[in-house]
Formats: C-alpha cells, structure tokens, sequence
C-alpha cells in the first residue's frame, strides 16, 4: 500500500510496533482511520483487533469513556483513545495513545470516527430500506419495541415512507423535499374520498421517520437530522374529542336499544374509561360485584391477549356501580351461550367479548358498535371519546381528582388534566357564579 506523510506519522506512533508482533498486518488507513486488520479475519478475531496492552495506573475518564489516562515510565500523566464502533455491521476498534490532553484525544476519536463513517462506501451508500431493515431488527430483537410497536412502525413505514425513500440514500433525505411530500400528503386524494391526511398522521409519519434519521445521526451514518423540524398543518381532519352532556346521555340510551347484551357490556366498560385493549382483554374472572379487574390487554398485534398493559398504572381496579355489574353479568351469560352452541371451551380466563363463531372478537367489534350508535345519533362517537367523556364528566364532582386518575391508569394527574375538555354548561356555571 502507498503511505502518505499522514499515514507514515500513525505508522510510527508508539504501540503500533507492539500490535504488528501480534500477528497484525499492515495499517490500513481510511479517511484518517488507523484500522488494524488481522489476515483474513474472523468476525469474533476482527472484534479483538488489538490485544490489549498494559499501561500502568490506566482510568477510564467518566466525562468520555472513550479516553484512558495512564503514567508513562517517567510517572507522566498522559492520555489514549480504545472504543469500537459497528459500522454497517462490522466492528472498527480505534486505539491510539500519547495525548498531551483528554481535549486533544477527544478531537482524535471525534474525527476518526467522523471519517471512518463518511468514507466506509456501504454507511455512505445506505438507502432508507436498507438502513430500516436494519434498524426494527435490533429493536425487535432486543426487546425495544413490543409487538404493538413493532406492528405500528411496519405499517407506517410500508404504507408511507417506503413507498417513496426505499431507494433513496439516507444522506440524501432533505429538509425541503420532506416537506414537499408533507403538504403533498396533506392536499392528495384519498381513496375514501376525503382530500388530504389527518394533521395526526402527518405528525406520526414526521415523528417515525425522524425517530430512524436520529438513530442513524447517534450511529454517525448522516451528521444531522435534516427533518427534525417540520411544518404540519394542524386541526386536519381532527377527531372531535369532546361530547355534550346531552349526546353523551342520548348515545348511552341508543346503546340500551340498539346494541346486544354482549355488546352493551362492551360498552359500558368504555363509558368508566377502560382503553380499547382493556375492554377486549376483559376476562370472566376479572368481574366483581363492585369491581373489574384491568390486567389483561388484547390488541392488533397481539390478538391472544397479553397479561401486560400500557403502564404498570394501567393495572388496575375499577369501581363498578350496581347497574353495570348487572349489565356485565348479562353480557357474561350471553357470552357463555354463544360459546357452548359454537362448541368453544368457556372458563374463568376466557375473554367475554366473543364475535358469533364464539371466537375472541376482533379490534373492529367494538368501533362497529359505536358507528351503528353514531349513525343514528348524527354525532360521531369512538371508544377512546367515552374515556375523554369520563375525565371531563367525573373531574368536577370528584372530591380528589387523584381517584379520576387513578380509575384511567394514568401516571399523573396533568396526563388526566388534558383528557378533561370542559362542557359549555361548566363554562357557564363560571361565568354565573363570578356574577359579572
């Protein structure tokens, strides 16, 4: 290999001789970068590409765990870079010793590694796909993401990122081209008709995508989040989260008519705020006279249910008044008929909330309920929209707002705070009682 002036001085830094005797050959340097390479190695050899040395009183500093400090032989406190980093799936180790300064090791170990990543061609050349194939695979594999999250990232990825970056390099991902796709997202025609997406899914695609270009800045394949910050246009196609007193008591009286004494169940447990999963994870042994039981949680992803909720908050018991355990224990009866005349075993731990095949019932059951209900209330109503209805409706005559919080699961009282929208009959009770 050719040795520049450069190259020649890394050559003749101290311990490089030390390395050569252990079997290494030749430094090949790139863009800057000592790496010290065995023949033909292994992947576990490649790891331990320098045995380590001995350095008297060596301290690893606690401000960079990249940098040593350790007595030379005349007790001179200097310094010395060790790390590794994988680089598209390679491990690099970077050793160099000899540092007047920490300060000084620490510019070494930025720009090498700065340089090792710019000019390795694979991390240079990654495209989207390529990086994202990569990157849910560590996060699955090391337990970061749950199945939810795992499932939520795949759809948001294949249905709006992929599509359009799959072949695009991640250096190559700008600020004003996102945002072009942004607005186009915003103003397209949808299949459904509608023109443009909701302001809450341009934020979740901005959001996930952002999150892959960060991991990849942390990994030092790009230098910077170039979609970090973004204009979205907000109140799109919002879904309203707030209900009069009145639809609130008319969309319960629908319910008593129009719904089955299974579905009714479901529906009640929505109107004490219980999540979608919740409800669906709802077994036979978890109701009580005067009381559920949340510990169970049945989602998209994990549709056998799961003994684990949102929060460990979210595990939970839940007063029930004397009409809804009623309500319950018929749903349960129903439940129970179903299952014996569609040959299904119905134990203690099974799930209430069945479809006709007597099979635990579908994410769609329970929002199929609430449209019939919506259509003929002329006022759109969802589950998660009876869990706001209960913060804003219980807040005001609870006489500790921690109880409201406590019966939703949430961490803390201001999570509980958001959820309550107000009414217009509370806004005027103000106003009446101030007397201006």
């Amino acid at each position: 290999m050719f040795l520049t002036e450069y190259h020649t001085k890394v050559w003749k830094t101290p311990g490089f001789a030390l390395a050569l005797k252990k079997n290494v050959s030749c430094p090949i340097l790139k863009g800057g970068v000592a790496h010290f390479l065995l023949k033909n190695p292994s992947p576990v050899k490649r790891e331990r590409i320098i045995s380590k040395l001995k350095y008297i009183n060596d301290t690893k500093l606690k401000s960079d765990s990249r940098i040593h400090s350790y007595e030379t032989a005349t007790k001179k406190r200097v310094y010395r870079v060790a790390f590794k980093r994988t680089i598209m799936g390679v491990v690099n180790r970077f050793e160099r010793q000899g540092f007047e300064t920490k300060e000084d090791a620490a510019i070494w170990a930025d720009e090498t590694l700065r340089q090792a990543i710019l000019m390795n061609g694979k991390a240079k050349n990654v495209t989207v796909q390529e990086y994202y194939e990569a990157w849910s695979k560590k996060n699955i594999s090391t337990g970061r993401w749950a199945k939810d999250s795992e499932r939520t990232y795949g759809f948001i990825f294949r249905t709006y990122i992929l599509p359009r970056y799959k072949n695009i390099r991640l250096i190559d991902i700008n600020h004003q081209e996102f945002q072009n796709y942004l607005n186009w997202l915003a103003t397209v025609e949808r299949p459904n008709g509608l023109i443009g997406y909701s302001s809450s899914t341009l934020h979740t695609v901005h959001n996930m995508f952002s999150v892959l270009i960060n991991d990849a800045v942390q990994n030092e394949i790009v230098a910077v989040n170039k979609i970090k910050r973004m204009q979205i246009p907000s109140g799109q196609h919002k879904r309203n989260i707030e209900i009069s007193k009145g639809n609130y008591d008319k969309a319960i009286a629908l319910a008593r008519v129009m719904l089955s004494p299974l579905e009714l169940g479901a529906f009640y447990l929505s109107l004490y705020g219980l999540r979608h999963s919740e409800i669906l994870g709802m077994q036979f042994e978890s109701v009580h006279q005067d009381h559920v039981f949340v510990k169970m949680t049945r989602t998209k992803a994990v549709s056998e249910g799961q003994e684990k909720t949102k929060t460990d908050l979210s595990r939970r018991v839940v007063p029930i008044s004397l009409k809804t355990a009623n309500i319950l224990a018929a749903a349960m009866q129903y439940s129970k008929k179903v299952c014996e005349s569609t040959q299904h075993e119905c134990s203690p731990n099974s799930f209430i909330f069945v479809n006709d095949f007597g099979n635990p019932a579908g994410y769609g059951w329970i929002n199929k309920c609430f449209q019939r209900i919506s259509k003929k209330l002329g006022f759109y109503i969802y589950p998660h929209l009876m869990r706001h209805a209960f913060a804003t409706f219980a807040m005001p005559g609870a006489d500790d707002q921690k109880d409201v919080s406590n019966i939703l699961g949430h961490k803390n009282l201001e999570m509980t705070m958001a959820y309550d929208t107000g009414t217009k009959e509370g806004q005027r009770k103000v106003i009446n009682f101030l007397d201006l």
